[in-house]
């Protein structure tokens, strides 16, 4: 029983100890010529941290917009007996909804003042002895409805209150600040995308000089019967480490730059009368840069070993 368990895991040993030596050899070539990687890393590290700061940057943009007074308001006219305790239950129960980020109400009177300020109408409208206008509950959506859906769905819940006679959703402003942002999150997409192959180039580069100096002992190997996923390992390491060594490192510069900008985003948003603050990269947002990083330095890494492989000469001497 025994020998048949050894006899299993046998194969799962060996392949462990592959990628072991692979992985120290893959460390190998790198500590050769330090300086040489850690200039690789650092050129690696701007070039994800760019796109990846402007995602953050227009993450951050998208929130403090959504917040904006107007984008996506829901104005509630009342019927004319919502007045005292009705007004205040009303007020309650719509404050209550996790969807709703503020409620204003403006009573009949404002709101005559405001119309005779603004029209041009107040000698006309001077004479009325009766004021038309009705009460009415200003409500901002929560900066989290990001999406014209969830702001529509919040109106339909609303308009469907008690005491409510008519509901008005104003979505101008929010179709237009989704118009901007699609532009911009399609700018930084194909910005990304051109950073994305800078990358694999310059890990493909690398390693192909890498590969290059290495030239008599990969061909020594093919002659004495090794694999080329054993020639291919080391250098497939190289290019993930390569990779997620300057994921990391991008990762530490998006962070550094929030930081630094921080305090002064903060002070401009107090003269503003507003507290926001300025939002780093989340866990997907880290998590989708370091497997970047990993999958960017493989395939720059499997392209050069491939094209190294090919132009190997394998036959012996005669």
């Amino acid at each position: 029983m025994s020998i048949d368990r050894k006899l299993t895991l046998s194969p799962w040993l060996h392949t462990l100890q592959l990628h072991a030596r692979s992985i120290m050899n893959g460390l190998g070539q790198l500590s050769r010529s330090p300086l040489s990687s850690i200039a690789i890393f650092i050129v690696i590290g701007v070039a994800l941290a760019l796109p990846m700061g402007l995602f953050v940057a227009l993450d951050n943009v998208s929130v403090v917009s959504y917040g904006l007074k107007g984008s996506g308001q829901v104005s509630l006219y009342l019927q004319p007996d919502v007045t005292g305790d009705s007004l205040t239950r009303l007020e309650q129960s719509i404050e209550r909804d996790q969807a709703v980020a503020s409620v204003q109400y403006i009573s009949p009177e404002e709101g005559l003042k405001d119309f005779l300020r603004d029209s041009g109408f107040s000698k006309a409208l001077a004479n009325l002895k009766q004021n038309p206008l009705p009460g009415v509950l200003i409500v901002e959506p929560s900066p989290a409805l990001q999406k014209t859906w969830q702001v529509q769905q919040l109106y339909s819940r609303l308009q469907n209150l008690p005491g409510v006679s008519m509901a008005q959703l104003d979505l101008t402003w929010l179709k237009r600040l989704h118009a901007i942002m699609a532009i911009g999150h399609r700018f930084v997409s194909i910005l990304m995308f051109l950073f994305f192959i800078a990358v694999v180039f310059v890990v493909f580069n690398t390693i192909t000089l890498t590969t290059k100096a290495y030239h008599d002992e990969i061909r020594i190997i093919k002659l004495l019967g090794g694999s080329d996923r054993f020639i291919r390992l080391p250098f497939l390491y190289s290019g993930i480490i390569y990779g997620l060594t300057g994921a990391i490192m991008a990762w530490f510069i998006v962070d550094i730059g929030v930081l630094l900008l921080s305090a002064p985003i903060e002070r401009l948003a107090t003269l503003y009368g507003s507290a926001y603050s300025l939002s780093g990269m989340d866990g997907k947002h880290t998590l989708y840069l370091l497997l970047s990083g990993v999958l960017l330095g493989y395939l720059g890494a499997w392209f050069a070993v491939r094209r190294r492989l090919k132009a190997v000469d394998f036959k012996p001497a005669a």
